[in-house]
């Protein structure tokens, strides 16, 4: 970790959270924020003073609300809230995800409207920088009044109890905390509540979510080039002036790119009678389309990881009850994002059938050496309508949903995390299914024998593909080891 990233409750961006959740970065915290922190601190500490009745400090929460807490029990209330909130279920979630949900619960809360002390922060920072990583079950979360259970199981390492991962183990947190030299804290007033009342587990998702669906956006608009070239595609599809007259900024920028990369190659035709299906002809509007969740997304998550989300807010006199941890926003932004993949993924899987069904006459079909004693790419294009056919199950919008909990006290909830969940998967198998379309236009251009008609641009990425899958390599053989390979090319 050579490069330092210092958070200021308002400056946190998609590629930063990218950073820290892969550990490529020192997390650090700004000087002005602390201060913050510190004021938010004793403006809360006065509030109690003046026996004020405050929402998770000196009441229960949840539909608990209406009732007192005693000034000697309101300490104990915050451990009761962490440790009885630390109720998720299923498999832990990747520690990149977790320490992305660190980072954002941080920088949020250095916002200083959350009456929290600087040891609660400083212990975050320690969490991310020295590897801590805890034991967080993937399931739990509504999406409301915070991402509860995920986040008390963070701030149950906090205190010193709980479980952590290392080395792949599942492990007690007193085990490892002693190890890297990290002392728990014991919670104070508002503590609990103010580390697990947050959309950080949803705005994680999103926040890293939008750095594969860039990678996928980009790769997309690669293949669909190589898919041109194979196909001797028409790029009048193109032409500057038809999205001139229809100026949708996604669809703007992949006309340009396809323009671009196809420029000099003398594989594409130029013919005003002829024209392409739909997957090559109308690339720029498809794939534009898709870039229309991309930016909501950006604009969310720069908003949603840079707020003040908690609950109560705590002013200079006042504490005011709200909903920002409603993640409402986050939410249907992840649900967009999951359409915009299946665009793509369909539209890949489209082109695939294209390149194997014979469209173009000087290639056998399905790219098969000998076809009948060979198969060729038959079974891949299989695997990519596999594929395809389960994100359109999962693309189902889990914000359509909500269950009423807390006894209809938070009676309409998000389901954010559930609509992350899945957008990690539909990701997953869009980038499997753009991988088999690079192979098969890759193939479709060595059994033709064009790379000599190439654009520059596509002969960069036909050498890149060669580096996986031999050009000589044309027999029957095992696809999985190059979709691979290829899948992890576009999401690194």
């Amino acid at each position: 970790m050579n490069r330092i990233i210092t958070l200021n409750g308002s400056n946190l961006t998609y590629t930063d959270l990218w950073n820290i959740a892969n550990k490529r970065v020192t997390v650090a915290i700004d000087k002005e924020a602390i201060i913050k922190v510190k004021e938010g601190r004793k403006n809360l500490e006065k509030l109690i003073e003046k026996n004020m009745p405050i929402y998770g400090v000196n009441t229960g929460v949840g539909k608990l609300q209406d009732i007192v807490i005693n000034r000697e029990q309101i300490k104990e209330l915050q451990l009761n809230i962490v440790r009885s909130h630390s109720s998720g279920a299923g498999e832990p979630m990747s520690e990149e995800l977790v320490r992305g949900m660190i980072a954002i619960r941080l920088n949020t809360l250095l916002k200083g409207y959350s009456g929290i002390r600087t040891e609660v922060v400083t212990l975050m920072v320690e969490l991310l920088n020295k590897g801590v990583y805890p034991y967080v079950p993937v399931f739990g979360s509504v999406g409301a009044s915070g991402d509860l259970a995920p986040l008390a199981a963070v701030a149950m390492v906090m205190i010193g109890e709980g479980y952590v991962i290392e080395n792949e183990k599942k492990i007690e947190t007193s085990k490892i905390i002693r190890k890297k030299n990290i002392f728990p804290i014991k919670l104070m007033e508002k503590e609990g509540l103010a580390i697990i009342n947050a959309t950080s587990l949803m705005t994680s998702y999103l926040g890293l979510s939008l750095r594969n669906y860039r990678s996928i956006l980009k790769n997309a608009e690669n293949a669909a080039s190589l898919s041109f070239e194979a196909l001797h595609g028409n790029i009048d599809a193109i032409d500057p002036l038809l999205h001139k007259l229809k100026p949708h900024k996604g669809e703007l920028e992949v006309a340009k790119s396809l323009r671009k990369n196809l420029s000099k190659s003398k594989n594409v035709i130029t013919a005003n009678s002829v024209q392409d299906p739909y997957s090559l002809r109308a690339v720029p509007q498809v794939i534009g389309a898709a870039y229309e969740p991309y930016y909501l997304g950006v604009k969310i998550f720069n908003t949603e990881a840079n707020a003040f989300v908690d609950n109560p807010l705590i002013d200079d006199n006042r504490a005011i009850s709200g909903a920002n941890f409603h993640g409402q926003h986050i939410a249907m932004a992840l649900d967009f994002l999951a359409l915009g993949n299946n665009y793509i993924s369909g539209f890949s899987e489209r082109r695939i059938e294209k390149l194997l069904s014979g469209a173009n006459i000087n290639v056998n079909k399905f790219l098969a050496h000998e076809p009948g004693i060979s198969s060729g790419f038959m079974i891949a294009q299989y695997t990519a309508a596999a594929l395809h056919s389960y994100s359109k199950v999962l693309s189902h919008p889990a914000s359509s949903d909500s269950i009423p909990t807390s006894l209809g006290q938070e009676d309409f909830v998000s389901m954010g995390p559930n609509s992350g969940n899945k957008l990690m998967m539909i990701i997953n198998n869009t980038a499997y299914v753009i991988a088999i379309e690079f192979l098969s236009a890759y193939r479709s251009i060595c059994m033709e024998g064009t790379y000599d008609l190439l654009s520059p641009y596509t002969k960069k990425l036909f050498n890149r593909i060669r580096t996986i899958m031999p050009v000589e390599n044309t027999e029957d053989q095992p696809l999985t080891p190059y979709i691979e390979l290829m899948k992890k090319e576009i999401l690194t």
